[in-house]
């Protein structure tokens, strides 16, 4: 046998479409250690919260605190609202995403729900059966969007899309008993009219709506035509729902004093909340990518 050379060891960076990822793969000719190859692909960076997404977590928690401690101008109920939905709904997302698993998320984002709940209690009308109710739909929505369309969350966690698909725990299964449990304790206690009660829930889901569409704006990169196209058919659905929602007795000019001041004012404070809290954790996704040796 002749003498066998040293052996070759190559390191390859190579960034995955759409999140601007590092994937360090290094062969020896020999099979890693249990537990390394997790380790090696996936940089410890990436998995990180900047300053960026640290000062936006706390930043909303900062507004929550103060939407729960102060009251409010009347005109600025309507965006302190749609703050406060934004903020269940990122602890949603944080729960199925970046936080998946993770007992000091679950802690954060529960204490962040429970002050979005009682804030909204103290800024608005709303009985606490029908805060907590809404606050369940928001937080499954945020969690629901995180877990059924991972592409956003393979990139905040620096993770392939084929590995978050189809994965759940035990984390995943008291996440959906929680949600099924406020659902069901709340629904028997709902105070609010009907009528008022089907307007507020069209708006929670036009809401739910336009952050989706406000996470896949941040995290997508490519947006063919008709994604463009189809993205403003849902939100001009949502639109057209929430102004049949409305009151029926008031003229068209109050009617649209009374959905752009109100309806809209709380579904565009969610989106742009959204917006500007991803687009801070993607800032810290693209540091985390430099810092690796990504393009």
């Amino acid at each position: 046998m002749g003498s066998m050379g040293a052996l070759p060891t190559e390191l390859r960076l190579s960034p995955i479409s759409g999140g601007g990822e590092c994937k360090a793969a290094i062969s020896a000719g020999i099979l890693p250690a249990a537990g390394q190859a997790a380790s090696e692909d996936r940089p410890r960076e990436a998995r990180q919260w900047g300053w960026s997404a640290w000062g936006s977590f706390i930043l909303i928690l900062f507004v929550v605190l103060a939407a729960w401690g102060l009251q409010t101008a009347v005109w600025f109920q309507p965006t302190a609202v749609g703050i406060l939905w934004a903020a269940s709904y990122l602890s949603g997302f944080l729960l199925g995403g970046v936080g998946r698993g993770r007992l000091g998320a679950g802690i954060a984002a529960g204490a962040l729900v429970c002050l979005s709940m009682w804030a909204i209690e103290q800024q608005t009308e709303i009985p606490p059966a029908d805060s907590l109710l809404l606050a369940a739909i928001l937080v499954t929505g945020g969690w629901a969007a995180a877990v059924l369309d991972p592409r956003m969350v393979a990139v905040t966690v620096g993770e392939r899309r084929q590995e978050l698909c189809g994965r759940w725990s035990i984390w995943d299964l008291a996440f959906v008993t929680w949600a099924a449990a406020c659902l069901v304790y709340a629904a028997p206690q709902l105070q609010t009219p009907l009528l008022l009660r089907g307007s507020i829930l069209v708006t929670v889901l036009s809401g739910l709506a336009a952050c989706w569409a406000a996470g896949r704006w941040v995290w997508l990169d490519q947006w063919p035509l008709w994604r463009v196209v189809s993205l403003a058919c849902l939100l001009g659905l949502c639109l057209g729902l929430v102004a049949v929602s409305g009151p029926s007795h008031l003229t068209l000019l109050q009617g649209l004093r009374w959905l752009v001041g109100g309806p809209l004012n709380v579904i565009a404070a969610q989106g742009l909340t959204v917006l500007v809290m991803m687009g801070l954790w993607r800032v810290d996704r693209e540091r985390a990518a430099g810092a690796c040796g990504a393009p």
